[in-house]
């Protein structure tokens, strides 16, 4: 079977700030650098900026209903604490929220919904920005839109110091099968097998 999965080292990726967009306030405080690949079958997700990404994702209509992701979140506010003047920590980033329009092959809006995301994000040092990782929906219901879609989607949330703070749109482009991701074999396969992926008819060939 062929793996329709499609992988980019995050050190391949262009600078940070060819990343952010200049449209809103504060939009240029955290940044979305990619979705992060899962390992199965544990289901680990790194935070590190070298880690392995995807450029695009597949997910298949018959065994689910939606497109799940973990986004990797950066943050260039720098660190504000200090244990010898008893500062606190202020500029860690609580995510709330994510807003996700669906665009189809002409850049044309077939879907839009906010949902409730969670996630920590480190605030940076020096030069370095921080990192975390966010959990979301890209999809949310595959009747109707089509075979190739974009997910265009912003997080959002607060600072330990009660700021607003918002990322960049980050643009990520979906095909949506109809069986192409049923493993071969399925009645040899045990529930255990190492096939066995985070979200079922994601990415990776499973079992329905």
């Amino acid at each position: 079977m062929r793996r329709l999965l499609h992988l980019v080292a995050a050190g391949s990726f262009v600078a940070i700030g060819a990343l952010l967009s200049g449209c809103g306030e504060n939009d240029s405080v955290l940044f979305i650098r990619g979705v992060v690949l899962p390992e199965p079958p544990d289901c680990t997700f790194g935070a590190e900026a070298g880690g392995t990404m995807l450029v695009s994702g597949t997910v298949d209509e018959t065994m689910t209903e939606s497109y799940q992701a973990v986004l990797l979140v950066g943050n260039q506010i720098t660190r504000q604490g200090s244990r010898d003047q008893l500062r606190t920590e202020t500029s860690r980033v609580s995510i709330l929220g994510a807003e996700v329009h669906v665009l189809d092959e002409g850049d044309s809006e077939i879907d839009s919904f906010t949902v409730t995301a969670s996630g920590q994000i480190d605030p940076g040092s020096g030069q370095e920005p921080g990192y975390g990782v966010v959990s979301t929906t890209l999809l949310s219901g595959l009747g109707g839109l089509g075979r190739q879609v974009i997910s265009k989607v912003q997080v959002y949330g607060q600072t330990l110091g009660g700021k607003d703070v918002e990322s960049n749109w980050f643009r990520f482009p979906i095909e949506i099968v109809s069986g192409g991701l049923i493993a071969d074999n399925c009645d040899m396969v045990q529930t255990t097998d190492e096939r066995t992926t985070c979200w079922r008819g994601q990415d990776f060939p499973s079992c329905p």
